[in-house]
């Protein structure tokens, strides 16, 4: 492993297949299960190596940062307790931010594996989602890449839709910030909006992440409901209305009704007693 490690760090067009090979090679080591990866973060100097390798520029290195960038998405893949010392790994985001940020087809799928990245580590604990929102330059970057609207940018924007997602995911502590972030809601609204992106996964994650985030919302910002549905609203009111004044009425007919049985009934007693008295006397 250590000699796989030392070809990845090769420098010159001399060794550019040998370095893509080595990093091919990590990255099939890397499918490993959680002890593995676990391993493979603790090796000396490899993670440091995937991540020079990221930062590196140029065509020359088309090959190497997509092998290096997929050994790292393995590693952070499944495995709650790596993550937690990926997003403190010197550099590691840092790195993953600038890759996204890069324009040009030659990084466009270095770009969109960065973002797996990115949704990789976020599948940790609160501490780990709680660190990513914090950490300097990442939520801005995000949506940045939610604004885009570029073809090149299909596949990027997705993937940022779902590393939100899965950052806010069971963290009500964060929702709040994410409310509040400069340009995040009309980001986000704007892909909701957007009917080119019906029925696509990008739509179906932008509209789970806003139900999410909309719990934080404030009740004066909360959209009002359909004028449509506010109409239906007020006709049922008003049959309620006109139900319970339906039965109101029907109540008080029959309460006069039952008052003037009453009546009746104590008219009735009254007579009924004056003859009695009467026809005592008379047998007096």
């Amino acid at each position: 492993m250590a000699a796989v490690v030392r070809a990845t760090g090769r420098e010159g067009e001399d060794h550019k297949t040998e370095r893509e090979n080595a990093l091919g090679a990590i990255g099939n080591i890397s499918c490993g299960d959680g002890e593995v990866k676990k391993g493979m973060l603790e090796l000396d100097g490899l993670m440091k190596y995937l991540v020079e390798v990221v930062d590196k520029e140029g065509d020359e290195y088309k090959v190497a940062r997509k092998e290096a960038l997929g050994a790292i998405a393995n590693i952070a893949h499944g495995n709650g307790e790596v993550t937690k010392d990926m997003i403190e790994f010197n550099g590691l985001v840092n790195c993953l931010v600038k890759i996204v940020g890069k324009e040009g087809d030659e990084y466009k799928v270095a770009r969109e594996i960065a973002l797996g990245v990115i949704r990789n580590i976020a599948h940790g604990d609160v501490e780990v989602k709680k660190g990513m929102f914090e950490l300097d330059g990442l939520m801005k970057c995000l949506v940045e890449v939610l604004k885009e609207e570029r073809e090149e940018f299909k596949v990027a924007r997705e993937r940022a839709v779902i590393a939100l997602r899965t950052i806010s995911f069971y963290n009500s502590d964060l929702h709040a910030g994410f409310f509040n972030y400069p340009g995040f809601i009309p980001s986000v609204d704007a892909i909701i909006g957007n009917p080119s992106l019906t029925g696509t996964n990008t739509m179906k994650w932008a509209v789970e992440l806003k139900a999410l985030i909309n719990q934080a919302a404030p009740v004066e910002n909360v959209p009002p409901p359909p004028v449509a549905t506010t109409n239906a609203i007020y006709r049922r009111i008003d049959t309620i209305e006109s139900i319970v004044e339906g039965r109101f009425h029907k109540l008080e007919d029959r309460l006069g009704h039952m008052e003037t049985i009453l009546s009746r009934i104590a008219s009735m007693r009254g007579r009924s007693t004056r003859e009695g008295l009467g026809g005592k006397e008379e047998d007096q």
